[in-house]
C-alpha cells in the first residue's frame, strides 16, 4: 500500500521496518503520511495536483498580471483613439487633463503612505528632484508628439508605430549605457585621440576604477609604461613621462587597459542575438507597415506616421534615464515616483501649447 503510494521510491525492507511503526505510533491516519513526508518527501503529484499548483502559485499570479496587463493596455490604446475622434481640436488640452489628474491623486496616496506606512523612505525622499524633473521633460515630449501625430494616424497603425519603442530603447542604452572609463580613463582617450595615437584598447571589466584609483595602464611593445599607480599620483593629461619612455608613433603595438568596454565587446555582450533579431523583425515589420503611406497608396500621410513614431525617441531616452538615475537608490517607491513625475510632465506641458497649435 505504500509503495503504491509512493512509487518505486521505497523498498521492501524499507517497508517492512516502516509499517510497524505506523501501526504501533500511529494516533490516527494522517500520522502515516507524516512519516513518509519526513524520510521520502511528498508524494508525486497528479496532472490535476500540479495544474491545480501551477494556477494557485506564482506562475498563475504572473499569468494573470499579463492578462491584465495586455486587456488595460488594448483599452487604453482604443479609447485614446475614440478620444481623438471626438475632440479633434482639443487633443493637447485633454492630454495635459489626463496627466494633471495623476497629480492629486497620486499625491493623495504619497500623504497616505507617509502618514500611515513606512513604505517612503528617507532614501526616497532625499533623491534629487531634478530627476524627477529630466523624466517629466520627456515624457511630456512623448504625450505631445503622441497626441499631435495621433490625430491624423489610424489607430492600429498607433500600434504598430508604438512597437518601434523596443528597437529605439535598444539603440539608447547601447549609446549610453556603455561603460567609458573614470574621469582619468576619458582624458587619457581624449589625449590619445588628439595626439593621433593608434592603439588596441582593453578592458579591466569587471573590476571598475573607483573615485580614488583608477585601472588604466598604457603598454609599448609588450613594456607598461604607465601604470594605474602613474595615473592616481600625476595628472594623466601631463604625458612627458610617457613620451620621455617611447615614442608611440612609431610603436608597433600600443595597448591602452581602461575600465571603458570596448565597443565589439559592448555589442556582442549586452544585448543576445535573439534580442537583436527580435528588434530586426520589429523594424522589418514597420517598415511594411509605413510602405503605403510612402508609395501613396494609402494608410495615412508618411510626416504624421513620422511624427508619431518620433515620440518613441523621448520614451527610450526616459526609459535609459531612469536606468542610470535610479543607480543611487536600492529602491523607489512608485507612487512617488509617478506623483513628481506626472507633477513636472504636466508642467514641462504648459509650454508645449503653442507648439501643439503650431504642429496641428
Amino acid at each position: 500500500g505504500i509503495n503504491a503510494e509512493y512509487g518505486s521510491s521505497m523498498s521492501l525492507a524499507d517497508e517492512e521496518v516502516v509499517t510497524p511503526l505506523i501501526r504501533e505510533y500511529s494516533p490516527h491516519p494522517t500520522f502515516k503520511q507524516r512519516i513518509l513526508r519526513n524520510i521520502y518527501g511528498d508524494p508525486p503529484q497528479s496532472i490535476h495536483e500540479r495544474l491545480k499548483t501551477f494556477v494557485t502559485g506564482k506562475a498563475g499570479l504572473l499569468g494573470l498580471y499579463l492578462a491584465l496587463v495586455i486587456l488595460i493596455g488594448t483599452g487604453n490604446r482604443v479609447t485614446f483613439k475614440l478620444m481623438q475622434f471626438s475632440l479633434t481640436n482639443y487633443s493637447y488640452f485633454v492630454s495635459q487633463l489626463t496627466t494633471f489628474i495623476y497629480v492629486p491623486v497620486s499625491f493623495a496616496i504619497i500623504w497616505f503612505k507617509f502618514s500611515f506606512t513606512n513604505d517612503i523612505t528617507s532614501d526616497m525622499t532625499k533623491f534629487p528632484k531634478y530627476r524627477f524633473a529630466v523624466m517629466g521633460l520627456l515624457d511630456s515630449l512623448q504625450g505631445l508628439l503622441i497626441t499631435v501625430g495621433g490625430n491624423y494616424v489610424p489607430g492600429i497603425m498607433q500600434s504598430l508605430l508604438l512597437q518601434g519603442s523596443v528597437p529605439m530603447t535598444m539603440l539608447c542604452s547601447i549609446l549610453i549605457l556603455r561603460p567609458k572609463g573614470c574621469v582619468k580613463c576619458q582624458k587619457l582617450f581624449n589625449i590619445l585621440e588628439a595626439e593621433k595615437v593608434r592603439y588596441k584598447l582593453g578592458s579591466t571589466l569587471p573590476a571598475s576604477c573607483t573615485d580614488s584609483k583608477c585601472l588604466a595602464r598604457i603598454s609599448v611593445d609588450g613594456r607598461e609604461i604607465i601604470g594605474w599607480q602613474s595615473l592616481n599620483e600625476k595628472n594623466p593629461a601631463d604625458l612627458s613621462l610617457f613620451y620621455a619612455k617611447a615614442s608611440l608613433h612609431s610603436a608597433s603595438d600600443v595597448q591602452v587597459v581602461t575600465s571603458a568596454r570596448p565597443w565589439g565587446t559592448h555589442l556582442k555582450t549586452f544585448y543576445s542575438l535573439t534580442q537583436y533579431i527580435g528588434a530586426v523583425v520589429i523594424l522589418a515589420g514597420l517598415v511594411v507597415s509605413v510602405w503605403p503611406a510612402l508609395s501613396d497608396s494609402g494608410g495615412g500621410q508618411f510626416q504624421w506616421d513620422l511624427i508619431f513614431f518620433a515620440a518613441t525617441i523621448p520614451t527610450a531616452l526616459s526609459a535609459v534615464y531612469k536606468e542610470i538615475a535610479f543607480r543611487e537608490i536600492e529602491d523607489m517607491d512608485v507612487w512617488y515616483l509617478n506623483g513628481w513625475v506626472a507633477l513636472y510632465q504636466f508642467y514641462f506641458g504648459l509650454f508645449y501649447g503653442p507648439l501643439a497649435a503650431v504642429m496641428s
